[in-house]
């Protein structure tokens, strides 16, 4: 096996040490295609934590086999959506805290976008609201957003 000690990773405040097992990479094969993993365990990250995939409950075989795709698609029309049309929607600006400001949204910011705009078309569809509604749950929606 081949052992890679990475010093002075940006962002990182520790050493870094990647496992290979294949000898015939060198230290720049390695970290590259540790770079190119990153998007794919970010994303089975946030499938477990976001969308339910990290214990699902299922009884029968075919519900194990649909679980995952399931998850995974839910995770990409998000993402999708988002693209396409969330992050020109009211619900999809960020709110900005003091202690931590981001210049591009995370996937729980373009979930909570995809939970805001459709409570937003529930709650707030004109023809069972008066105006003054849209104002008093601004506040839930917010907090509804971000529920897990």
């Amino acid at each position: 096996m081949r052992f890679l000690l990475v010093r002075g990773w940006p962002g990182h405040d520790y050493d870094d040490v990647f496992v290979c097992t294949d000898l015939t990479k060198d230290a720049k094969d390695i970290v590259s295609e540790f770079c190119q993993r990153w998007n794919l365990e970010f994303t089975f990250h946030e499938v477990k934590g976001r969308l339910g995939f990290e214990e699902p409950q299922n009884r029968t075989e075919r519900a194990v086999e649909r679980t995952a795709p399931m998850a995974l698609w839910a995770f990409t029309l998000t993402v999708v959506w988002y693209i396409t049309v969330g992050k020109d929607t009211p619900g999809a600006r960020v709110a900005i805290l003091p202690w931590y400001r981001k210049s591009v949204p995370a996937f729980s910011d373009m979930l909570a976008a995809l939970r805001r705009e459709t409570w937003r078309a529930r709650l707030f569809d004109p023809l069972h609201f008066k105006r003054g509604t849209q104002k008093s749950v601004a506040s839930l929606l917010q907090a509804v957003a971000y529920a897990a």
